[in-house]
């Protein structure tokens, strides 16, 4: 099967840009909820996010939180992304599946069949 390159790398590159400025609008938020934090705004918050319980009672605190995830989910996709734009996902592919990792080393080999190591005493 072969795959258009160019379509596929541009479609990564705007993955890319999109990430980045999901990633500048998550810091935003961080800095609105340390903007908060500062005006000792308080006011009991209570939400679940992606399964994580969050409760707080400071509004900046909750900001901050969601910053934090959204930045942390916005860096991965940006990771895998320029992953892919440098065909390093395929090739490392292609190599964990084809590498002799699973075969026995010549120390491996070597070594007796039993798991007592003589030069240890006992």
């Amino acid at each position: 099967m072969q795959i258009n390159t160019e379509a596929h790398n541009s479609f990564h590159k705007s993955t890319l840009i999109f990430g980045i400025i999901v990633c500048f609008f998550a810091l935003l938020i961080a800095g609105l909820g340390i903007w908060l934090i500062t005006l000792k705004s308080s006011g009991k918050t209570e939400f679940e996010l992606f399964g994580q319980k969050f409760f707080s009672e400071n509004v900046g605190v909750s900001a901050i939180f969601i910053g934090a995830v959204i930045l942390i989910l916005a860096v991965r996709r940006i990771l895998k992304s320029l992953d892919k734009i440098s065909d390093n996902y395929s090739k490392t592919t292609h190599d964990i599946l084809n590498s002799g990792s699973s075969k026995n080393t010549a120390l491996e080999a070597a070594a007796p069949d039993d798991e007592f190591d003589s030069r240890i005493p006992m």
